[in-house]
Protein backbone atom coordinates (compact mmCIF):
# COMPACT_ATOMS: atom_id res chain seq x y z
CA UNK A 1 0.00 0.00 0.00
CA UNK A 2 2.68 2.83 0.84
CA UNK A 3 4.63 1.77 -2.75
CA UNK A 4 1.50 2.46 -4.87
CA UNK A 5 1.37 5.53 -2.27
CA UNK A 6 4.62 6.51 -3.64
CA UNK A 7 4.08 5.76 -7.26
CA UNK A 8 1.15 7.62 -7.35
CA UNK A 9 2.38 10.60 -6.16
CA UNK A 10 4.71 10.50 -8.45
CA UNK A 11 2.17 10.16 -10.95
CA UNK A 12 1.05 13.07 -9.62
CA UNK A 13 4.12 14.78 -10.21
CA UNK A 14 5.21 13.88 -13.31
CA UNK A 15 1.50 15.16 -15.10
CA UNK A 16 1.80 18.20 -13.41
CA UNK A 17 5.32 18.76 -14.30
CA UNK A 18 4.42 17.74 -18.19
CA UNK A 19 1.26 20.38 -18.46
CA UNK A 20 3.39 23.24 -16.06
CA UNK A 21 5.95 22.83 -19.53
CA UNK A 22 3.12 22.18 -21.79
CA UNK A 23 1.86 25.86 -20.77
CA UNK A 24 4.57 27.56 -20.78
CA UNK A 25 5.93 26.30 -23.86
CA UNK A 26 2.71 27.56 -25.47
CA UNK A 27 3.11 31.13 -23.60
CA UNK A 28 6.92 31.38 -23.62
CA UNK A 29 8.68 32.62 -26.92
CA UNK A 30 12.50 34.21 -25.85
CA UNK A 31 14.40 36.72 -28.18
CA UNK A 32 17.75 35.24 -27.60
CA UNK A 33 20.50 36.36 -30.55
CA UNK A 34 21.66 32.75 -32.04
CA UNK A 35 25.22 34.44 -31.47
CA UNK A 36 26.95 35.61 -28.53
CA UNK A 37 30.41 37.01 -27.69
CA UNK A 38 32.14 36.29 -24.79
CA UNK A 39 35.45 37.43 -23.61
CA UNK A 40 37.52 35.38 -20.68
CA UNK A 41 39.56 37.13 -18.33
CA UNK A 42 41.79 34.91 -16.06
CA UNK A 43 41.96 35.99 -12.66
CA UNK A 44 44.99 34.38 -10.76
CA UNK A 45 44.60 35.34 -7.55
CA UNK A 46 41.47 33.60 -7.02
CA UNK A 47 42.38 31.22 -10.00
CA UNK A 48 39.04 31.40 -11.86
CA UNK A 49 38.14 32.44 -15.35
CA UNK A 50 35.17 35.62 -15.81
CA UNK A 51 33.07 35.24 -18.68
CA UNK A 52 31.40 37.69 -19.99
CA UNK A 53 29.95 39.83 -23.20
CA UNK A 54 30.68 42.69 -23.61
CA UNK A 55 27.45 43.57 -25.66
CA UNK A 56 25.08 42.99 -23.04
CA UNK A 57 25.90 44.20 -19.55
CA UNK A 58 25.44 41.78 -16.94
CA UNK A 59 25.80 38.59 -18.79
CA UNK A 60 28.72 36.93 -16.53
CA UNK A 61 29.38 34.37 -15.14
CA UNK A 62 32.47 32.72 -12.96
CA UNK A 63 33.90 29.17 -13.52
CA UNK A 64 36.86 27.56 -12.25
CA UNK A 65 38.03 26.28 -15.40
CA UNK A 66 37.14 26.51 -19.48
CA UNK A 67 35.48 22.44 -19.01
CA UNK A 68 32.85 24.08 -16.86
CA UNK A 69 32.25 27.03 -19.42
CA UNK A 70 29.41 25.64 -21.96
CA UNK A 71 27.06 24.65 -19.04
CA UNK A 72 27.58 28.05 -16.65
CA UNK A 73 27.38 30.21 -20.17
CA UNK A 74 24.81 28.35 -21.30
CA UNK A 75 23.24 29.37 -17.79
CA UNK A 76 24.11 32.84 -17.75
CA UNK A 77 22.68 33.70 -21.13
CA UNK A 78 19.22 31.37 -19.95
CA UNK A 79 19.36 33.49 -17.08
CA UNK A 80 20.21 36.91 -18.93
CA UNK A 81 17.10 36.53 -21.11
CA UNK A 82 14.43 35.53 -18.45
CA UNK A 83 14.20 31.93 -19.51
CA UNK A 84 12.47 30.54 -17.00
CA UNK A 85 15.04 27.82 -15.41
CA UNK A 86 12.38 24.48 -16.21
CA UNK A 87 11.98 25.67 -19.56
CA UNK A 88 15.85 26.33 -20.09
CA UNK A 89 16.34 22.57 -18.95
CA UNK A 90 13.83 21.27 -21.53
CA UNK A 91 15.10 22.61 -24.22
CA UNK A 92 17.44 20.71 -26.79
CA UNK A 93 19.34 23.84 -27.92
CA UNK A 94 22.90 24.75 -26.52
CA UNK A 95 25.40 27.40 -27.16
CA UNK A 96 28.48 26.00 -28.16
CA UNK A 97 31.90 28.02 -28.07
CA UNK A 98 33.78 28.58 -31.48
CA UNK A 99 37.06 30.49 -31.32
CA UNK A 100 40.23 30.16 -28.74
CA UNK A 101 42.46 32.31 -26.46
CA UNK A 102 40.01 35.22 -25.00
CA UNK A 103 37.33 35.80 -26.60
CA UNK A 104 34.65 33.20 -27.76
CA UNK A 105 31.76 33.36 -30.13
CA UNK A 106 28.47 31.53 -28.50
CA UNK A 107 26.51 30.48 -31.25
CA UNK A 108 23.41 28.57 -30.87
CA UNK A 109 22.73 25.01 -31.55
CA UNK A 110 19.77 24.80 -33.55
CA UNK A 111 16.62 27.28 -33.76
CA UNK A 112 16.26 28.85 -30.79
CA UNK A 113 12.15 27.77 -29.92
CA UNK A 114 10.93 25.63 -27.23
CA UNK A 115 10.46 22.20 -28.37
Amino acid sequence: MYKLKISFLEFIADISGILKYEILKEKYNPDIPRTIFIKLDEDKRYKTILAQAPEYPGLITVVKNKAELVDKVNDAIYTYFGVPRYIAKKWSNQFFPEGSGNSFKFEASSNLAVV
